[in-house]
């Protein structure tokens, strides 16, 4: 065989040369890339890892939050005077505490269902029992904000009428995190639609606290507006008490109402409303609470019974 290199120029074999080079810089730049890619991949797998992990924080039940301490207060001696979530409020403000008493809003990122059932029995025992259900779901927002929709249906029990069906929307923002107001202040708004009967615009004050450790109230100053029909306007105001009875377990306490129901440019009687009763809140398993409040009337113009059965179940 001849050697090829013995019969090439001095400028071919520079161009060999040149050639050679090219093609090594190439390969050391094709193995650079094969170590670089990898970290590069690796960094982006990380952020995506660290973005679904802070969303999944953000979307945190309220009883899997964990507990905020504070630095020179002692320890909350009741799990439902814990402070959780983004506004540093009580475990006990994350479910429903009273049927007809709201308070504050719930943490940012949860998200629950409750299923109502309201029964309202005359004292005319010739009137039949009206049954109200509302399926509705609660949404915690940014900003102390909290949106809730309702589907609503309504019969008398025994009766072959028809009933009513509708929706409500409502939304709710409180003023600042918890315990930087007295009260906690929080606005709240609601409007009701329903086949058979005037929509209703609804504008509330919602105040809550602790009174000692283990003792939570409630207090809701309201406005009801028919925007057709008779346009009567009830003014409402509702109050609760309860106790941790078993700490994050049972809570046993009471509710009242008292109401004033007057139709547009009536200056005359108005339907006064007083009721009063027991309030409790059952939770057996930690993303389920159910609500029962038997009202008793205690005035002429009140319903015999108004009792609230409220079943909830946290996402």
């Amino acid at each position: 065989m001849f050697d090829l290199l013995e019969f090439q120029s001095p400028a071919a074999a520079r161009a060999g040369r040149v050639l050679a080079l090219v093609m090594a810089f190439a390969g050391t730049a094709a193995n650079a890339q094969s170590i670089v890619n990898p970290g590069a991949e690796a960094a982006k797998s990380d952020a995506k890892n660290r973005e679904a992990e802070a969303d999944t924080a953000q979307r945190q039940s309220s009883y899997n939050m964990p507990a905020i301490n504070i630095v020179g207060k002692p320890l909350p001696k009741f799990k439902d005077d814990e402070l959780i979530g983004d506004y540093a409020q009580p475990r006990w403000t994350a479910q429903r505490l009273f049927s007809g008493t709201r308070t504050y809003v719930i943490p940012n990122g949860v998200m629950d269902f409750e299923q109502w059932w309201r029964f309202e029995t005359p004292k005319d025992k010739s009137q039949p029992t009206h049954l109200t259900t509302q399926s509705e779901l609660e949404f915690g927002l940014p900003h102390h904000l909290q949106i809730d929709l309702y589907l609503n249906t309504g019969h008398d029990i025994g009766s072959s009428g028809p009933g009513s069906s509708g929706f409500s929307g409502e939304v709710r923002w409180a003023l600042d995190d918890w315990g930087k107001i007295w009260g906690n202040p929080t606005l709240y708004l609601e409007y009701t639609s329903n086949s058979g009967s005037p929509d209703l615009i609804e504008a509330k004050l919602l105040l809550g606290d602790a009174l000692a450790p283990g003792w939570h109230w409630g207090v809701n100053f309201s406005v009801e507006q028919q925007i057709s029909g008779q346009r009567t306007t009830e003014k409402q105001f509702t109050a609760g008490i309860s106790n941790s009875t078993i700490d994050h377990k049972l809570e046993l306490g009471v509710e009242t109402r008292l109401g004033w129901t007057s139709a547009a440019g009536s200056r005359g009687h108005n339907e006064r409303d007083l009721q009063i009763g027991p309030s409790i809140r059952w939770t057996p398993v930690k993303q389920m609470h159910l609500d029962f409040a038997p009202l008793f009337g205690l005035t002429s113009e009140s319903m015999k019974l108004n009792a609230y059965v409220i079943l909830g179940w946290e996402f």
